[in-house]
């Protein structure tokens, strides 16, 4: 037999019973329903910062990496997801660009949630390091 598997849209949600095999072919139907985890990266004075790099990746392996972008001008970056809710995520944020604002990088831990949610990091200011 063979395997499908179907991803619907963010926030739809199909259950098993609603997809029809009507040619009888013996297999499996897996269907995730992926939720989108937005990560929305401000600085200690609630400024968006643009351009900082999200990286999410399911804890327990570290090489299944679920989403590295940069923030966009409001300081999101989004990735959908379709582990099962529950699953360990760790999320690390850097910003460290030439000049004299730059960031200190955060890491923390969360899960995979059961609908769309958004976490926000907090960036504090590196103020070690000179222009």
């Amino acid at each position: 037999g063979a395997v499908v598997t179907i991803t619907p849209a963010s926030g739809s949600n199909p259950s098993a019973s609603k997809v029809l095999n009507s040619n009888a072919i013996p297999g499996c139907i897996t269907i995730n329903t992926g939720v989108n985890v937005t990560v929305h990266v401000q600085d200690t004075n609630q400024a968006y910062i643009n351009g900082a790099r999200v990286d999410i990746f399911q804890t327990s392996n570290p090489s299944n990496v679920l989403l590295n972008a940069l923030t966009s001008g409001t300081g999101d970056a989004t990735a959908s997801i379709t582990l099962t809710a529950g699953t360990g995520l760790t999320i690390r944020v850097r910003k460290s660009s030439t000049g004299s604002t730059r960031y200190l990088p955060a890491e923390t831990s969360s899960t995979v949630p059961s609908s769309d949610t958004t976490v926000t990091v907090i960036l504090n200011l590196d103020t070690i390091v000179s222009a």
